[in-house]
């Protein structure tokens, strides 16, 4: 509780200092930009969604189904592709359809696609992984590159590092708050449901095992065989429930996310010249076919 206060005592007086401030490391005045701030809370959304399931997914593939670190690194390349093809082809969807709808259009792919984690067991077949993890890399993609943009257009060319450290900023606090909540909540729920597996146990082992299912895994090694396999078995199963109950949070939140910037995050992208200070809308519009970029 102590750091908590802590925490939130010098984030209130680091904003007020930045308001009052001459030359602010962050100027607050850029959040008033629909562009600004529904690209930076896009950014947040969608990377609080994706860590907490990349956080969890090596441990599913390693002590859960058993591969070796580099394996279940290998199994990890289809988010990369999905990212990649989905902040590749943003740009050209985005002059189709519209920026906005980009967007919005990746955090629904993200809030659909993580559910079908609660489908997986303890061997489910990597065909049926590989897909749910690549259309989550390409939601992911579709969303951060327009809503980059957006950040980065909403600024003048004076102001471009705060935009650009903005990016970085809100994808490391969203990746930092991901781990602790959606982590936090997987690990209770793994050590509720591993339950009376771990009864026997002496006290620092069980300790040991309902904080970590690598430390289940490890324990029952040293247990007779029909003790090492009832442990082996509960651990497993608890950690993949885990896994799939705590990403819903990310689901939900993204499926919030998609919902907001439906509603608040301009069709189109500023100029970056002012437009974060009222500048003429005839200044804040990247040019497109027919106008199909300028509105829905």
């Amino acid at each position: 509780m102590t750091a908590i206060a802590v925490s939130i005592t010098a984030a209130v007086g680091f904003v007020v200092q930045e308001r009052r401030t001459e030359f602010p490391l962050l100027d607050f005045a850029l959040f008033r930009s629909p562009h600004f701030s529904t690209g930076a809370a896009a950014i947040s959304v969608a990377f609080f969604a994706m860590v907490g399931f990349i956080f969890g997914l090596p441990q599913y593939f390693q002590f859960v189904q058993g591969f070796t670190p580099f394996e279940a690194g290998i199994r990890f390349l289809p988010t990369a592709f999905g990212f990649m093809a989905g902040a590749i082809g943003s740009e050209m969807l985005a002059v189709r359809i519209g920026s906005r709808r980009l967007v919005v259009g990746g955090l629904v792919i993200v809030s659909a696609v993580m559910p079908l984690v609660l489908l997986w067991g303890v061997d489910t077949s990597y065909l049926v992984i590989g897909p749910v993890i690549a259309a989550i890399g390409l939601g992911v993609g579709m969303v951060v590159a327009p809503s980059s943009e957006a950040v980065m257009g909403a600024v003048d060319q004076a102001k471009a590092g705060v935009g650009s450290a903005m990016n970085d900023v809100t994808q490391m606090l969203a990746s930092a708050l991901s781990i602790a909540v959606i982590g936090s909540v997987m690990y209770a729920i793994y050590s509720a449901r591993l339950g009376d597996a771990a009864a026997s146990l002496p006290a620092e082992v069980r300790d040991a095992v309902q904080d970590s299912v690598g430390a289940a895994v490890q324990a029952a090694t040293t247990l007779p065989q029909a003790d090492a396999l009832i442990l082996s078995n509960a651990a497993r199963a608890s950690f993949t429930d885990a896994l799939g109950l705590a990403i819903l949070i990310g689901s939900g939140l993204t499926l919030i996310g998609a919902v907001v910037i439906a509603r608040f995050m301009p069709a189109s992208q500023a100029s970056g010249h002012g437009s974060a200070h009222g500048g003429d809308s005839a200044h804040s519009v990247h040019a497109a076919p027919h106008g199909a970029a300028a509105g829905d």
